[in-house]
């Protein structure tokens, strides 16, 4: 798995199909020498908070609606005990949200600078952002190098 996850290009994104394995992948990254979220970003399936919260950094994970799927089961268990013999093969269960956590947390933009000042945005004041990327605040805010690497001001 080490080898694969250096193959590919980076920053790319990557959904396990479970939160376990997505655990493991974020493991994986980690003794390949890749950052999440920064080089790949990890999202797993079942929003199991104890894998999910435990996994460093947290995963981002699919909410799965378990509740809604254990009564179409029942639904169809209990047509089966009346001898009904058209029951559906399968229980379709739509995900109800993403549940973001830092696996999945990167803006992506083209300018690296650019990057690291919206990238900082969201975690601090906008004084500090300015205190702490050499961008001049007039042009990266009227449409300079933050206009033009991230398409947003």
């Amino acid at each position: 798995m080490i080898r694969w996850l250096r193959a590919l290009p980076r920053p790319c994104g990557l959904m396990a199909c479970n939160d376990d394995l997505g655990k493991e992948v974020i493991e994986a990254c980690k003794l390949a020498g890749l950052a999440v979220p920064d080089d790949i970003a990890v999202v797993g399936v079942d929003n199991d908070e104890l894998v999910c919260g435990f996994s460093d950094p947290p995963m981002s994970s699919v909410a799965v609606n378990f509740e809604h799927a254990g009564y179409e089961a029942a639904s169809v268990l209990d047509r089966l005990m009346r001898g009904m013999k058209r029951v559906p093969f399968r229980i379709v269960v739509r995900a109800s949200r993403v549940v973001p956590r830092r696996s999945t947390d990167i803006v992506a933009v083209e300018d690296s600078l650019s990057g690291k000042g919206v990238a900082l945005c969201s975690r601090t004041a906008l004084k500090r952002v300015f205190r702490l990327t050499p961008l001049p605040r007039r042009p990266a805010c009227r449409g300079g190098r933050w206009k033009s690497g991230s398409g947003d001001s």
